[in-house]
């Protein structure tokens, strides 16, 4: 697959309305995809910000999600990972944006309902979908589809063997409906953690993240193999950030000041992850906060992404307005590099250009067939089997994937030196306790000789009358 093409994450800008009880001014203004705002000192001084989109308080839920979402979200079942995430301070209706009303579905309904949509009208690809949902609350990750009373301390973040980072043991539902989505989702929204403050009355007081995998099955049908089927995965991970917050302004008391510590460090971490990015810098935070680890592939461009910047308009918060304003700026240079994640089981009968010329047919059938259907990794097994202690009288097996250029035991040689090494296995006379070295040449053709002995031994078949379309049924 060839390298793919840089994207800059997109960054969408949103002015929630002024509440009832807030005085409205024109402190900040939407024109066209640009974000004004007045100086407090000089009002005629202004100060602009330009942006993928931006919408102004009159916006609907739907022009969202039709404009800037669904494109991003249409792109998953090509088997890419889209990351949404909504930013902003306590109030500013990140909360709204992500998981709207009743009357006024937000980003995360309106994204399940449009996956279902495309599951039902889907009549060839068979198509799978299911659900997680976690928060960060003080730095511990919590699965959301299980009560807390059932769990007696947060997940673990790991690193898997491909560096793909995931959420150990973290709860996976699937589903069939989007009614069944629905009650899911409500039910374990109730276990999120939230609070009353003086600026908000239901105050998030963790990250949310809600990661919906999508896994479409399509059938091929060719002359030559018959039908495989093609695999795409693709994930969607819609985070609701938890609001920075200005302790003298939300007037929290102890308790809520220990959450809003633990929500600024990782939002200023995220900063910094930010800033080390644009800078090119060799070492990235990304552990520094649980935050930023889960969002790293987002951040470090495996994924498409996507800032929604949430802005309360008014003077009183001209200056958080600013600081969001000026993160979402630096934010907007981060570049991605997403790649579809595609498989395609390989058929026993298929051609293998790969092949090396000295194998005979059933050699290459073989060695497919044992390769592709049952899960065999060479390499891996290899490693394996050079970790068995040498004992007296054990001889480790020689690999079908080894040769003696590969089988030496200093891998800081030369090749060079690796081959005269060989030379001298191969000319000396084995031992009880040696490894038995052979060429792939050799072991081809002790191959063909061995199953070509074994199947002359069937009663309704002998060696000359083997061919590639009845080997299966003969083993």
């Amino acid at each position: 697959m060839g390298r793919s093409i840089a994207n800059k994450i997109k960054i969408i800008c949103r002015v929630r309305p002024f509440h009832d009880h807030e005085v409205p001014d024109d402190s900040v203004e939407i024109d066209n995809n640009g974000v004004i705002v007045q100086d407090q000192r000089n009002p005629t001084n202004l100060t602009s910000f330009k942006f993928t989109s931006c919408y102004s308080m009159k916006s609907t839920q739907l022009q969202i999600f039709k404009q800037d979402v669904q494109p991003l979200i249409e792109r998953v079942f090509e088997g890419y990972d889209a990351t949404i995430f909504a930013y902003g301070v306590t109030g500013s209706g990140k909360t709204y944006t992500m998981e709207g009303t009743e009357n006024q579905p937000g980003i995360i309904p309106r994204v399940a309902e449009y996956l279902f949509e495309t599951k039902e009208a889907s009549h060839i690809s068979d198509v799978q979908i299911s659900m997680s949902y976690m928060e960060i609350f003080k730095e511990n990750v919590f699965d959301l589809l299980v009560s807390r009373d059932k769990m007696q301390r947060g997940l673990d973040i790991r690193e898997g063997p491909d560096r793909e980072v995931f959420v150990a043991n973290i709860t996976e539902k699937q589903l069939d409906t989007l009614d069944e989505f629905n009650d899911v989702f409500s039910m374990a929204s109730k276990n999120r953690s939230t609070a009353s403050t003086k600026l908000n009355k239901r105050s998030s007081r963790s990250h949310a993240i809600l990661s919906l995998h999508v896994a479409i099955t399509t059938p091929i049908n060719t002359q030559v193999t018959g039908t495989q089927y093609r695999k795409v995965l693709g994930k969607i991970n819609l985070i609701d950030l938890a609001g920075s917050e200005d302790n003298r302004k939300t007037e929290n008391k102890k308790d809520r000041m220990t959450e809003s510590a633990a929500i600024n460090k990782s939002l200023f971490v995220l900063g910094q992850v930010v800033e080390a990015l644009n800078m090119g810098l060799a070492r990235i935070p990304f552990r520094d906060s649980k935050m930023t680890r889960i969002l790293q592939p987002a951040l470090e461009g495996d994924s498409l992404g996507m800032m929604i910047i949430n802005i309360a308009p008014g003077s009183d918060y001209i200056s958080d307005t600013i600081k969001t304003l000026d993160f979402a700026n630096r934010s907007k240079k981060i570049k991605s590099r997403p790649k579809p994640v595609q498989r395609v089981p390989a058929s026993p009968c298929s051609y293998d250009s790969s092949s090396n010329e000295n194998e005979s047919s059933i050699t290459r059938l073989l060695k497919r067939s044992f390769n592709h259907e049952s899960g065999y990794d060479a390499a891996k097994q290899s490693r394996r089997m050079r970790s068995i202690p040498r004992v007296p009288g054990y001889s480790r097996p020689t690999m079908i994937s080894e040769t003696p250029l590969n089988r030496s035991t200093n891998r800081h040689k030369t090749r060079s030196s690796n081959s005269s090494k060989s030379d001298k296995l191969l000319s000396r006379q084995p031992h009880d306790n040696d490894v038995v070295v052979m060429s792939r040449k050799e072991l081809n053709d002790l191959l063909d000789q061995k199953i070509n002995e074994a199947l002359s031994k069937h009663p309704l078949l002998n060696s000359n009358q083997l061919n590639l379309n009845n080997f299966d049924s003969v083993l």
